[in-house]
């Protein structure tokens, strides 16, 4: 058990140094863009693509949606977005996740992807490319492979494991930070689901 752990986390830190090393050649920005539908900021990453290469990253909850691209293209959408009348925060991160920017990340991932043999899962997985249960094994490496271009469906992830019945989550980081947005995504029913802390 503890040699598959071992390879499990090498393996997630393989992930990590092509990531890395894919913002240092493909630097870009992301924002957290706050008090608009996600309808709305899928037409600003529109509106700003003639500034380069922007999309929607992840949908956390209803009323914010991270963008990532280029970091002109980004800025232009944050203009846009403030102009419709949503809030923009720029987030202090290394690269442009889960967005176009990383497409040779996802290249040079799914080559080391080829040297793992994976197996089915013997619970269902949620993949955030997603969002919903997968058991599959074919269906869930082709996930697998495109995620990291794939924006994180956060909102239909928490949406479908309450229909699934789940009603506790742990939280594996320092401080709160998914907590209160699985909150946000079930503002009725679930939403008084037991959310804790893993300890440190």
């Amino acid at each position: 058990f503890m040699l598959k752990f071992r390879i499990q986390i090498l393996f997630v830190a393989k992930r990590a140094a092509i990531m890395n090393e894919a913002s240092k050649k493909r630097p870009g920005a992301m924002a957290a863009i706050l008090s608009l539908e996600p309808e709305t900021v899928e037409e600003v990453c529109e509106l700003a693509r003639d500034q380069g290469r922007v999309a929607p990253a992840n949908y956390n909850t209803p009323q914010q949606t991270v963008i990532s691209g280029e970091a002109k293209a980004v800025a232009a959408a944050v203009k846009i977005a403030e102009a419709k009348g949503g809030k923009a925060i720029t987030l202090p991160v290394s690269g442009a996740f889960h967005g176009p920017l990383m497409e040779e990340a996802r290249i040079s991932f799914n080559l080391e992807l080829d040297k793992v043999k994976l197996k089915a899962p013997k619970i269902p997985v949620v993949p955030n490319a997603l969002g919903k249960p997968v058991t599959d094994l074919a269906e869930l490496e082709k996930l697998i492979r495109i995620q990291m271009t794939s924006p994180v469906l956060f909102t239909l992830t928490v949406e479908n494991l309450a229909q699934e019945g789940i009603d506790e989550y742990v939280e594996c980081w320092p401080k709160p930070y998914l907590g209160p947005m699985v909150r946000k995504n079930l503002p009725t029913g679930p939403a008084k689901a037991a959310i804790r802390q893993a300890a440190r």
